[in-house]
């Protein structure tokens, strides 16, 4: 164990978890501690994972199963002439704590938040204090007026049209809107951006930006036609923005489960965690690997035998394996989404062989929800929403015909 802080004097600490345990410095429980009960404790110290305890004089309590009872955990406060709104950046949401380090709430990706002022923990780090009088990581916060869009893509872009027949809204870097752009109007791509909540936007310009969803991406057409856009209003989930890698299908399974209003309250890291993992790494039974990182000899994807029967549990769902196009139209037009098995930024598949088979090393999958005479609209998990060619489309679709239609 390491001395990570060393208080001036004993303080008291009240347990507030009802499976708090007391251990030895090998981590060994060596008692179970009641609700609401205290002790005293002098140091906090860290294990070798970088997990923090409290040091008492009958053994270590965890951090998290504790507060101080009379000793403020955060110093240093300045408190702001006038009040400041936020939102909640970090994709797994954000703890509040009280002064004493209490837990109080967990808040929500996105939710909105009113910063009176700042401060330190005792380890240094920045907060931010709440109208309420709780606490929040300064790092899981993005300020009104602070620069929104920021983060570059991997993608390369080099042009983009305007596909929306309303147009769309230019976007300067702090989210606030500049201008209408109309339809059809074309633009050189600079870079391929992220904003602090995982949305995507085309950089057209100095401070100028233009939300994927109303654009074409990949290859544009010399022209194109007026043409009568149809389209469901899916979510987006991005799953880079979440640091899981490998989660394409389960992103766009969760986007058309929530579109038709299933698991609505289940967020994508507690759905990831349900997916099941073929012990055997076949993705036909299940997820071939870990969809957090990539591993030598294994391909972290569940294809539709597996997929379909794990989605069966909260829908139900139609395997349109081998359906055409239009057959995939057909499914929009009755009103589902579709799960489609395609390749990373709709680039000419790569054959790959394994052991259980043939399949494509930049595969990917997205969820179909909108066309036109010439375009299809998609939920990537990876790129956002936007418009692509059905030329495009089907360079990457055709080779298999995965697809699953979303109830």
């Amino acid at each position: 164990m390491k001395t990570i802080y060393h208080l001036k004097k004993q303080q008291l600490i009240v347990i507030n978890s009802y499976s708090a345990t007391l251990v030895n410095n090998h981590l060994q429980v060596i008692d179970n501690l009641e609700y609401a009960s205290q002790l005293s404790a002098q140091e906090l110290v860290q294990d070798n994972d970088g997990k923090l305890y409290f040091s008492t004089t009958t053994g270590l309590v965890a951090f998290s199963q504790a507060y101080f009872r009379n000793f403020n955990f955060f110093h240093e406060v300045k408190l702001y002439p006038q009040s400041k709104w936020g939102r909640i950046k970090r994709s797994h949401g954000s703890q509040l704590y009280s002064d004493q380090h209490q837990l109080l709430d967990h808040l929500p990706l996105k939710s909105p938040v009113q910063i009176i002022g700042n401060g330190y923990d005792l380890f240094h780090q920045p907060w931010l204090k709440t109208i309420d009088g709780g606490w929040l990581k300064q790092a899981d916060i993005w300020l009104d007026n602070e620069p929104l869009i920021t983060h570059q893509h991997d993608l390369i872009q080099q042009a983009t049209m305007v596909i929306n027949p309303q147009g769309t809204c230019c976007f300067n870097q702090a989210g606030q809107p500049i201008n209408i752009i109309p339809a059809k109007t074309k633009f050189k791509v600079l870079a391929v951006m992220d904003d602090q909540f995982g949305n995507e936007f085309l950089q057209v310009g100095e401070n100028k930006f233009l939300p994927t969803t109303d654009c074409l991406l990949g290859q544009l057409p010399a022209e194109l036609p007026n043409q009568d856009l149809w389209q469901l209003p899916t979510e987006n989930i991005n799953q880079m923005f979440w640091q899981i890698e490998n989660g394409c299908e389960a992103a766009a399974l969760l986007m058309g489960l929530h579109y038709h209003h299933h698991l609505e309250s289940t967020d994508y890291q507690s759905f990831i965690d349900k997916m099941p993992i073929a012990p055997d790494y076949n993705p036909y039974h299940g997820f071939g690997g870990s969809p957090y990182k990539n591993v030598k000899g294994r391909f972290e994807a569940i294809f539709p035998p597996a997929l379909l029967r794990w989605g069966r549990n909260y829908t139900y769902l139609r395997d349109l394996t081998g359906v055409t196009e239009s057959g995939l139209i057909a499914a929009l037009k009755r009103g589902n989404p579709v799960l489609v098995y395609v390749t990373i930024n709709f680039d000419k598949p790569e054959p790959d062989t394994y052991p259980w088979g043939k399949t494509y090393k930049n595969n990917h999958a997205v969820l179909l929800d909108g066309f036109s005479q010439d375009l299809f609209h998609v939920s990537d998990p990876i790129n956002g929403h936007y418009w692509i060619s059905k030329q495009q489309f089907g360079q990457a679709y055709q080779v298999r015909k995965w697809a699953i239609e979303i109830y």
